[in-house]
């Protein structure tokens, strides 16, 4: 004790024991089209002293993980590093002590690097149109005000899409897009309805949403159509666009 108003007094110390368990995880791709499975981070942030007590507390876990969908365990792939992966369901668990953690899954899209943008209902000098699928769900693409929004962009090759993901931006509760339709084109002229959305409560849980196809389509060019902005708001904002 370095210093006390009164005199110092301690009447018990102790020390206890945690019992580690296997941290919850997290999925990404990176621009380049590494998968990256990682723990979930504290939710502010908090690191006492600058270290991370979550990740201390957890030391010494594995992780396994499946990209067919399956359900992983100890005798899946065990993760080491960032890997390559097209479209596909990523399913992945911590292993700690012969404990497992919560199942992580994750529908990524179709890799990104390849993609162009063919048009967008405007741009801001900071949210360009590109940031709409540059796989950092921290920039977003914000459009000009108006009564029509849309995004169109081409793919590398043609796919056969199955499913669409709108991720909007967490910054900002600004132009999420409550509700819209999904249009796929083979030569960016002739377009087909894939699905119409509705995606609620987006201010207050503003989270990746998705929709599945009801019959997949071979498509080159995407179009993402909103409908309805949360809040009735003026623009479309757009974090991240996925299709697989």
């Amino acid at each position: 004790v370095l210093s006390a108003r009164a005199e110092a007094r301690l009447s018990h110390v102790s020390l206890h024991h945690y019992a580690a368990r296997p941290p919850m995880l997290t999925c990404h791709r990176t621009k380049d089209g590494k998968v990256v499975i990682a723990p979930k981070p504290q939710d502010f942030g908090w690191k006492a002293n600058g270290e991370d007590r979550a990740a201390s507390l957890s030391a010494g876990y594995e992780i396994r993980y499946t990209t067919d969908g399956t359900a992983p365990d100890a005798r899946s792939a065990l993760y080491t590093a960032p890997f390559a992966a097209d479209a596909c369901v990523v399913k992945a668990v911590a292993l700690l002590n012969g404990e497992r953690g919560a199942v992580l899954t994750e529908q990524l899209g179709t890799v990104k690097t390849g993609w162009h943008l063919v048009s967008a209902t405007g741009e801001q000098p900071r949210h360009t149109a590109a940031m709409a699928f540059d796989e950092d769900p921290a920039t977003w693409w914000a459009g000009d005000e108006g009564t029509q929004h849309a995004l169109v962009w081409q793919l590398e090759q043609p796919r056969r899409l199955s499913g669409f993901a709108y991720t909007p931006p967490r910054r900002n509760a600004e132009g999420m897009m409550a509700g819209g339709k999904v249009w796929v084109s083979m030569d960016g002229s002739h377009w087909t309805e894939a699905a119409t959305f509705h995606f609620g409560n987006l201010i207050n849980d503003p989270t990746r949403r998705s929709v599945d196809f009801a019959t997949p389509v071979e498509a080159r060019y995407v179009k993402v159509q909103a409908t309805e902005i949360a809040g009735g708001g003026k623009r479309l904002c757009i974090a991240e666009v996925d299709v697989w």
